[in-house]
């Protein structure tokens, strides 16, 4: 080592520099949702721990639902001892004051005081940012969700009346808290995932006049930002679940623009066959002919299991349907599609934000 470098480390610390060719880089570890589909679509099989991440769509789209997803799957990695993050909580920062206790529980969230979710509401956007900062750099939560941007409230504006509307006051509150947080968040490998709203700018006469509060900051700062929408699914006796659709607008450790479907039904939770069969069909796990999936020669000579079960079916609707009702089948195709799904490790020795980071003056959202 040069003397240069020696008193560069002594200086700034033996953290400071990092380099592609050191095998102790400190990795990026996907944390998945749990819908096969969604994890792929990210091209990293999860959301990259250490890193800010934004989930925004419309009202009642589903975005607390699959922030509840990930940290069910927090919860899981926190009790498998083999697992980065074996041992770390998962935090839900509840800016709006809205959480649901039963819908926690229906996806399966541990809500024990001791180890399981931890729930705080700030009375403010700086009061949350602290928390956000104090949480990141203990070291005890690999998961912490806000919900929402749009909630996190400035302190002055509780300090005032109604009328006190200075120009970008929260912008450049988020501007502030996400320049601090951005850095302890990388180095104690937390992932931390925004929720936020859609708004429509009417005074906007061409393009997308859709916006989202918070100022410039967070889409600058957030390596992936994904857009969620949904569809609301029928049946005769009234609306049973939604058709959500995501598509990763932004990604910063892997190709961007990835979007899929899947069906969560208010029952039972993601339509898990539904959404084997859209993978089976993006991994090409099975030969096509026309609408027809099957295994073996061909659709006149296809395979067949150990129960009689002929492999062939007319359309991904037939398919999920046949592997809701034959387990072998399901089974089969499920082991690959979950070795297609292995977690990602990516080395994260590549600087941030290359871009211009915006003016905290850039909006008046």
């Amino acid at each position: 080592m040069s003397d240069f470098m020696k008193k560069f480390k002594k200086q700034f610390g033996e953290d400071s520099v990092f380099s592609f060719a050191d095998p102790n880089s400190d990795p990026i570890t996907p944390i998945p949702f749990g819908v096969p589909s969604l994890d792929y679509v990210t091209n990293i099989n999860g959301l990259p721990s250490g890193r800010l991440v934004e989930l925004y769509g419309g009202e009642s789209s589903g975005k607390t639902t699959l922030c509840l997803m990930l940290l069910k799957t927090a919860q899981t990695l926190q009790r498998d001892k083999t697992s980065r993050f074996f041992g770390r909580r998962g935090a839900f920062v509840d800016a709006e004051f809205s959480a649901s206790r039963d819908h926690m529980v229906s996806i399966g969230i541990d809500l024990n005081d001791e180890d399981g979710l931890m729930l705080v509401e700030p009375e403010s956007g700086e009061t949350a940012f602290d928390m956000l900062e104090s949480m990141c750099a203990s070291e005890e939560f690999s998961v912490i969700i806000v919900d929402s941007v749009a909630a996190l409230s400035p302190k002055a504006e509780g300090e005032n009346d109604n009328t006190y509307n200075p120009v970008g006051l929260q912008a450049r509150m988020m501007s502030k808290g996400l320049r601090k947080l951005k850095g302890i968040a990388k180095r104690s490998n937390t992932l931390v995932v925004f929720i936020n709203q859609t708004r429509t700018n009417a005074g906007q006469m061409f393009g997308n006049p859709e916006t989202t509060p918070g100022g410039q900051s967070l889409k600058f700062y957030a390596s992936i930002r994904g857009r969620v929408s949904r569809k609301i699914i029928q049946s005769k006796q009234g609306p049973i679940g939604q058709e959500i659709t995501v598509e990763f607008i932004k990604n910063k450790v892997g190709a961007p623009y990835g979007k899929t479907t899947f069906n969560y039904m208010y029952d039972s939770g993601v339509d898990i066959y539904t959404d084997i069969a859209e993978m089976a069909d993006r991994l090409e796990i099975f030969n096509k002919a026309g609408s027809w999936y099957y295994l073996g020669e061909s659709t006149k000579n296809p395979m067949e299991l150990s129960n009689g079960l002929k492999v062939k079916f007319n359309g991904k609707a037939d398919l999920a349907f046949a592997f809701r009702m034959n387990q072998e089948l399901f089974f089969m195709v499920n082991n690959h599609v979950q070795e297609a799904l292995k977690p990602k490790t990516i080395l994260d020795a590549a600087p941030e934000n290359e871009e211009e980071e915006p003016s905290e003056e850039a909006t008046l959202l």
